[in-house]
């Protein structure tokens, strides 16, 4: 049973983890549209075409690499609820308290 618990505080410790992560990683994300908004709409306003055309797929690109970090980080903390959730079961049959 104390492999089960000290499972369980693991798993919690990793889940505080991956919300802050998730919760700097949208914050991040934001702050990435925001700005490539801002420099498109600037360049385009100046009629600079050139240096537009090369920025709009490198903020696209780092947007959507974030996008993409974000669904992974997300993906973990689901497995990493589900581990613990496990545990918690089993911690629960050895203490007979299944409904």
């Amino acid at each position: 049973m104390k492999v089960y618990q000290e499972n369980i505080q693991k798993h919690k410790a990793e889940i505080i983890r991956l919300d802050n992560s998730l919760r700097k990683l949208s914050t991040l994300r934001l702050v990435v549209f925001v700005f490539s908004v801002a420099i498109l709409v600037f360049l385009a306003n100046e009629r600079l075409m050139a240096p537009m055309l090369i920025m709009a797929p490198v903020c696209l690109f780092a947007f959507g690499l974030l996008v993409k970090r974000y669904n992974n980080v997300d993906n973990l903390k689901r497995h990493t609820t589900f581990l613990k959730e496990i545990n918690e079961g089993e911690v629960l049959r050895l203490e007979n308290k299944l409904s």
